[in-house]
């Protein structure tokens, strides 16, 4: 051991600096984390802005992780209602029965990874009214 080192070990004993603790920070996760914060405000933005209506579901279990206000307009049924319910099988209620099917089977083929374009008609207010659903799906 030189006399350096026995020296360091000696200001370890005599009550001086022992040890130093570093901390390592990666600065790209932290630039990701605020990219991916800045991106889901943008898409927040868009969506409460948009006429249209944007959802999005939980591939494992069909419930709606994000409804955009459009939904109470187009459909009738309050967002937070919706939310709170199993969006599928309330969505599948709020269409004609005829198209029932057809719009189920749209939405699994894009659960099974396929882009899908479909059609169907709801009542609103004793109004029928035909819709055009794009589903597609959003990998991890």
């Amino acid at each position: 051991m030189g006399q350096h080192e026995a020296d360091a070990l000696e200001t370890g004993r005599s009550g001086g600096i022992g040890a130093a603790l570093t901390v390592a920070t990666d600065t790209d996760t932290l630039n990701r984390d605020a990219a991916l914060v800045e991106s889901e405000a943008r898409f927040r933005q868009f969506a409460e802005a948009s006429s249209d209506v944007l959802w999005i579901r939980n591939a494992e279990t069909m419930r709606w992780e994000y409804l955009s206000p459009a939904f109470e307009h187009t459909f009738g049924l309050p967002r937070e209602a919706a939310l709170a319910r199993d969006g599928l099988l309330q969505w599948m209620d709020l269409i004609v029965p005829d198209d029932r099917t057809h719009a189920y089977d749209c939405i699994f083929r894009a659960r099974a990874g396929e882009r899908v374009s479909f059609e169907y008609r709801v009542m609103r207010n004793g109004e029928l009214r035909w819709l055009r659903s794009n589903v597609f799906p959003m990998l991890d």
